[in-house]
C-alpha cells in the first residue's frame, strides 16, 4: 500500500472513532425523538408518517428503520446510519481532492472532513443531513469523473444514481445537483452527447417524482419556525458554523483563527485554479449550494439555515484541502494542520462538556426516578413531551381533570435559544410550593437541568393546568407520570 493509503486509513479510523465512539453519549433531542416515533412503527405507517409530519423525503428514515431492527431503537441504532454515512464521506473527500489535484490534496480534504465539528455533529444525529452530505459528495466525485475524456458513461450513471438518492434524502440536494447538471451541459455545449442529455433528464425525472411530496410538505407550514431568527443572523451563522460547528469552547476566537487560516487556503487555491482543471466547477457548485437558498430567502422562499445547506460543506473543505496542498510550503502544511487541530479540539470539547451538547433528557429522566405512586411533572421547554417520552413512554398530558397526587416535580432543561447559543438551565426561582400542602424536599441544579421536587404527606387533588404558572421556563408542559412498573 502506498504511504498515502496508510495515512488515509488512519484518518478514516479517527473519523470513525469520533463518530461511533460517543454515538450514544448525548440524549436524543426533539427532532430525533420525532424520528424515533416514526421508525418504531411498521414500515408502511412510517412512510405515511414521514409524508404527513416531516419536511424531508423518506430515504433516511427507511434506512434508519432498518438499522433499528438490527441495533435497536436507542441512540446507537437511531444514529447508526448517520455515523456510517459521515465516516464514509471521509474517503470520498480524499478521492475528490485527489481528482482535483493529487493525493496530498486528498489527504488534507479527508482530514478536514474527518474532524469538522459540524459534520461530526450531524454524523451523530438521527436525521437526514449526514446521508445528504455523503450522497452529494458521491455525486460530486462522479461528476468530476464524467468531465474527464473517456470516462463519461459509468461516471454519468453513478452521478444519476447518487443524485436521485440525494433528492430522496433532502430537497436541498437540488442546488448542487442543478449546478452540476448545468456545468455538464455547458461543458459539452458544442456537442452535447446523448449520454449527457439522458443523465440530466433522468435526474430531472427524479426531481419531478419527488416534487409533489415536497410541495405538499411545504404547504403544511411546518418549516415556518426557521424564520423565527432573523435572516441576516442565519446568513452570518453559515460560515461560522461551517468552521466550528454549533457550539464549543472558545467559539469566537477559534472561528476568527479558522477564517484566517482559510486565507492561506484561498491563496493556494488561486494558484491551483490558474493551472486549469475542474476546481472552478467545484467552486461554482459550492457557491450555488449556499447562494441560491440565500437569494430564495431574500425573495420570500425562506428555508435557510446551516443544516439545510450542509451539502456545500464537503466541497468547501475539499477546496481548502486543495488550497493547503497548493499553497507555498512554509504556509500550507502548518495552516492545514492548525485548522485540523482546531476542528479536533472543538469536537473533543463538545464531548467533554455537557453544556455544548444536546438537551440531557436521559439524565433528567434518571433524576426523575421511579415511584410507586402517580405524580405530576411541570417541565420546560415546551417540546418536553416529545423528547422525554423516548425515555419514559408512560408519560401523558395531564389533561383538565383533577389529579390526586403526593408529589409534584417542577423542572427545566437547558435549551439553546438559537443555534450556537450557550444552553444554561433555568434558575430555580423562589422555590415556592406549587400547591397548598406541598413542601420542597429536593432541589438540584446541574449543568443541564434544574429539578425541584415537592411532596405532601397525603394525596391532594390538583387541577393540573393550574400548575403551569410554577414552570421554570416558557410554555411549560404539565404531564402525568403514572406509577413506575
Amino acid at each position: 500500500m502506498p504511504r498515502w493509503g496508510w495515512l488515509l486509513a488512519g484518518i478514516v479510523a479517527v473519523a470513525a472513532g469520533l463518530r461511533f465512539g460517543t454515538l450514544g453519549q448525548q440524549s436524543l433531542w426533539y427532532d430525533e425523538a420525532l424520528t424515533h416515533d416514526l421508525v418504531v412503527q411498521s414500515f408502511g405507517n412510517m412512510i405515511s408518517g414521514v409524508a404527513n409530519t416531516e419536511n424531508t423525503p423518506p430515504l433516511s428514515y427507511a434506512l434508519t428503520w432498518l438499522s433499528t431492527r438490527i441495533f435497536g431503537s436507542g441512540e446507537f441504532g437511531l444514529r447508526f446510519v448517520a455515523a456510517l454515512a459521515g465516516t464514509a464521506t471521509v474517503p470520498v473527500a480524499f478521492l475528490i481532492g485527489r481528482e482535483l489535484r493529487n493525493a496530498t490534496a486528498g489527504l488534507w480534504a479527508a482530514a478536514l472532513v474527518a474532524v469538522n465539528p459540524m459534520l461530526v455533529w450531524f454524523s451523530q444525529e438521527s436525521r437526514s443531513y449526514a446521508l445528504l452530505v455523503f450522497l452529494t459528495a458521491i455525486g460530486l466525485l462522479c461528476f468530476l469523473h464524467a468531465l474527464r475524456p473517456g470516462r463519461g458513461g459509468r461516471a454519468l450513471a453513478g452521478w444519476v444514481v447518487a443524485s436521485a438518492l440525494a433528492l430522496a434524502t433532502h430537497y436541498f440536494a437540488i442546488f448542487p445537483i442543478a449546478a452540476e447538471a448545468a456545468w455538464l451541459v455547458w461543458r459539452h455545449r458544442l456537442r452535447v452527447g446523448r449520454r449527457v442529455w439522458v443523465a440530466v433528464g433522468a435526474v430531472g425525472l427524479a426531481a419531478a417524482a419527488i416534487a409533489p411530496l415536497a410541495l405538499d410538505q411545504e404547504s403544511s407550514g411546518r418549516a415556518e419556525s426557521i424564520g423565527d431568527e432573523s435572516l441576516a443572523r442565519r446568513v452570518a451563522q453559515v460560515p461560522k458554523q461551517f468552521l466550528t460547528g454549533y457550539d464549543g469552547p472558545a467559539q469566537a476566537a477559534l472561528a476568527v483563527l479558522s477564517a484566517a487560516l482559510l486565507v492561506v487556503a484561498c491563496i493556494g487555491l488561486w494558484r491551483h485554479l490558474r493551472g486549469g482543471g475542474s476546481g472552478l466547477a467545484v467552486v461554482m457548485i459550492a457557491a450555488i449550494a449556499v447562494g441560491v437558498p440565500v437569494v430564495a430567502a431574500l425573495a420570500g422562499a425562506d428555508f435557510l439555515n446551516t443544516r439545510n445547506v450542509l451539502a456545500a460543506l464537503p466541497p468547501v473543505l475539499v477546496l481548502a484541502g486543495v488550497g493547503f496542498a497548493a499553497a507555498p510550503a512554509p504556509l500550507g502544511p502548518p495552516a492545514g494542520a492548525l485548522l485540523t487541530t482546531i476542528g479536533l479540539a472543538t469536537v473533543v470539547g463538545v464531548v467533554a462538556d455537557p453544556v455544548h451538547q444536546r438537551a440531557a433528557w436521559r439524565s433528567f429522566d434518571r433524576a426523575l426516578g421511579a415511584s410507586g405512586e402517580p405524580r405530576l411533572l411541570v417541565v420546560s421547554p415546551a417540546d418536553a413531551p416529545v423528547s422525554l417520552r423516548v425515555y419514559r413512554e408512560e408519560l401523558a398530558p395531564a389533561g383538565e381533570a383533577d389529579a390526586a397526587v403526593r408529589e409534584i416535580v417542577v423542572a427545566g432543561l437547558a435549551a439553546k435559544t438559537s443555534a450556537g447559543a450557550t444552553a444554561t438551565p433555568p434558575a430555580p426561582g423562589g422555590q415556592e410550593p406549587p400547591a397548598t400542602g406541598f413542601s420542597l424536599v429536593d432541589s438540584r441544579t446541574t449543568e443541564t437541568y434544574t429539578l425541584l421536587r415537592y411532596r405532601s404527606p397525603t394525596p391532594v387533588a390538583i387541577a393540573p393546568q393550574a400548575l403551569a404558572a410554577s414552570g421554570l421556563g416558557d410554555s411549560p408542559a404539565v404531564l402525568h407520570v403514572p406509577p413506575s412498573r
